[in-house]
């Protein structure tokens, strides 16, 4: 009899205990939930960005089967804008993967000591690639990502019927810092882009240049 009395007696706290353990797994699971729902840094979301690029001595530099034609331009500093979207496809702890694309990424600017002044657009319609992110707390991280840039570049002058474009597949790479929804960062973009309606066909004109990005993630 005192056996079975003993027998319940640790069965009632097994019971206890296993409950106890469970509402605290439960609990810290809800906690963590609430912290990854909370965390800014690991959401999904839009981007508006600003950038101040700063060409490269080679930017616009023409190529022909590797040897270099010359030809640079150098230009003012550019004037751009971003806009885009991260979705993640994981998060884990305080890392998270995401799909980086940006649906519009055009800057402006014109060249120095030139007559006439030459004016030159850049363009860049749905960059896509990977983005790694790091999240310190809920509301700051750290950003790294490559871009493959479907891109075109216009070079005109103040006579609008001498425009030159080109077009190709260029790259960007950079990493940025977030505050909230403030964001810092810094990228390189660089490739080669093909001489359209030009009179030697495979002519390339290079597009490396540095920009330092301003903006928001929302």
């Amino acid at each position: 009899m005192k056996l079975n009395k003993l027998f319940y007696l640790l069965l009632v706290l097994l019971v206890s205990s296993l409950s106890l353990s469970a509402q605290e797994v439960k609990g810290q699971d809800v906690i963590s939930q609430a912290s990854k729902k909370n965390n800014k840094i690991l959401k999904n979301g839009f981007s508006l960005k600003f950038n101040f690029g700063f060409p490269t001595s080679d930017y616009l530099a023409a190529s022909y089967d590797g040897e270099d034609l010359g030809g640079s331009v150098e230009l003012n500093t550019t004037l751009g804008i971003q806009f885009g979207n991260q979705w993640y496809v994981y998060r884990g702890g305080n890392f998270g993967i995401a799909i980086n694309a940006n649906w519009l990424d055009v800057s402006y600017s014109t060249s120095k000591d030139t007559d006439p002044t030459l004016y030159v657009v850049d363009l860049a319609l749905v960059e896509i690639g990977p983005l790694v992110s790091y999240a310190i707390n809920n509301d700051m991280g750290f950003d790294a990502f490559y871009n493959l840039r479907p891109n075109n570049i216009w070079v005109g002058s103040e006579d609008v019927e001498d425009v030159e474009t080109a077009f190709g597949m260029s790259h960007s790479v950079g990493v940025g810092f977030r505050y909230k929804v403030l964001y810092l960062g810094v990228e390189s973009n660089f490739g080669k882009l093909t001489l359209q309606n030009f009179d030697i066909d495979d002519v390339q004109l290079s597009t490396n240049q540095t920009k330092l990005t301003l903006g928001f993630k929302f």
